[in-house]
């Protein structure tokens, strides 16, 4: 997938792979047979200028006839640290592992994945998406169903706005 950022284009490709190995990888043993989600970005900006974020949002539901309620995905160690950022840095790498110990249930699980960096500058408070897409799984009665990596409008972000808005008063959130 294509963007443009800071006046130069780059890439970001996705790969979505099943879990053999969860404890490899620093899972739960629960993982196993889950999808694998990572997001490689590839541009040439450098330094500061290549400071972006992954800011990524999960919506569930139970059964086809549930709405579907989105709450953000932040990484547990950045629980009470007040960024919207999954993932952070230089070129950074998205990389996702769900699992559910009960199999035994039904539940579709959809993220939403924003590639973002302040257009002010890598050190502002404010953020602006430059690329997206959605991935995710369907759980039913122990089956794990991959839901593939597909573009994603940035005009989605519009609709999780609010929800990052109220979580993180110190940062703006723009338009795509």
């Amino acid at each position: 997938m294509d963007f443009a950022i800071r006046g130069l284009e780059g890439k970001v490709t996705v790969t979505l792979s099943a879990n053999e190995t969860p404890e490899g990888l620093g899972c739960d043993p629960s993982a196993r047979g889950f999808p694998v989600c990572e997001a490689t970005v590839d541009t040439e900006l450098r330094g500061y200028r290549a400071l972006l974020g992954w800011i990524q949002v999960v919506g569930t539901r139970r059964s086809d006839a549930d709405e579907r309620r989105f709450q953000l995905d932040p990484l547990q160690v950045f629980e009470g640290v007040d960024t919207p950022f999954a993932f952070y840095g230089v070129h950074p790498v998205l990389f996702d592992a769900p699992s559910r110990r009960d199999l035994t249930q039904r539940l579709d699980w959809l993220a939403h994945s924003f590639l973002c960096a302040s257009p002010a500058g890598p050190m502002a408070r404010l953020i602006k998406p430059y690329a997206s897409f959605q991935w995710g799984f369907v759980l039913d009665a122990g089956t794990v169903r991959f839901l593939r990596p597909q573009p994603l409008p940035l005009s989605t972000w519009r609709s999780h706005r609010p929800l990052l808005e109220m979580a993180f008063t110190s940062w703006r959130f723009l338009e795509a």
